[in-house]
């Protein structure tokens, strides 16, 4: 029992020893520079001078605001298929005797 347990601790030690050994030689990796963001700052008065959109706009608006905007295309109705009925397999009663 005692040498079990003197085997025990010694693997443990050794393990450990190694796990630190490989730790502190591990190598560090290269630190990449990240590119600055350009970033505007907005105060509320600067929000209050936007022009808000309206809620029922002409389609003249509409079309003076986006020219090129494409009239969106009609949604196409999917057939709904119907789940096939399950059939289940019927075992054949055994002969009468």
């Amino acid at each position: 029992m005692r040498l079990g347990l003197a085997i025990s601790i010694l693997l443990h030690g050794a393990i450990l020893g190694w796990a630190m050994m490989s730790f502190a030689s591990a190598r560090h990796l290269p630190v990449f520079k990240e590119q600055p963001i350009s970033v505007e700052l907005m105060t509320t008065a600067d929000l209050d001078k936007l022009r808000p959109g309206r809620r029922k706009a002409s389609e003249k608006a509409v079309k003076e605001a986006a020219p090129n905007a494409s009239k969106p295309s009609p949604k196409k109705k999917v057939a709904k298929k119907k789940p096939a009925k399950k059939r289940v397999a019927r075992a054949t009663p055994p002969p009468a005797a």
